[in-house]
């Protein structure tokens, strides 16, 4: 029985973290039931993470199809429509950390990926929503880990939501 426990602890600490990462949040907690004879005890498996916030821009450099972007098309389980691949520049408007800094420049100007928060590439529909085309720049937030064990950087682009499925809905109703 001891053995089967030893076993069987990894896995559900792996399906917490898999269920936090699918949160899509930053800095949430991902706790465990510790089921023992002295009750329910929960265990911190993942998180909690800080980061600071730096105000810039993101200029859009290109906005293309790719094999890959065109392929989700295919993908079982996928958004049911060909995307496209949007590169993009972050250009902060104060001092950046020397390591977010090397961080920005090791990727190189214009490759920065904007993807959809699960990762598909957006469609048509999303970039015509968001007014998503070469050259447009938004107001952008870079979060930059402060503490914690999550993505070391994120940024987000202001009035672009990145969690908006609504061209998957559509593909799959009409």
């Amino acid at each position: 029985m001891r053995s089967m426990n030893i076993l069987f602890l990894p896995l559900l600490l792996l399906a917490a973290v898999a269920n936090a990462a699918s949160t899509g949040s930053m800095g949430g907690d991902a706790y465990l039931m510790n089921n023992s004879s002295s009750g329910e005890v929960p265990v911190m498996v993942g998180g909690p993470c800080e980061y600071e916030i730096y105000n810039g821009t993101a200029t859009i450099c290109s906005v293309t199809q790719t094999n890959e972007s065109i392929g989700q098309a295919e993908v079982a389980g996928g958004p049911g429509y060909a995307g496209y691949e949007v590169r993009y520049e972050f250009t902060p408007s104060e001092e950046l950390p020397v390591w977010v800094s090397d961080y920005l420049n090791q990727s190189g100007n214009c490759s920065l990926l904007l993807q959809l928060c699960n990762s598909w590439y957006p469609g048509q529909a999303f970039l015509e929503k968001y007014n998503i085309t070469e050259g447009a720049v938004f107001q952008a937030r870079l979060s930059a880990i402060r503490s914690g064990t999550c993505t070391p950087v994120v940024i987000e682009l202001e009035d672009v939501d990145r969690c908006d499925y609504f061209e998957s809905e559509s593909s799959l109703t009409g």
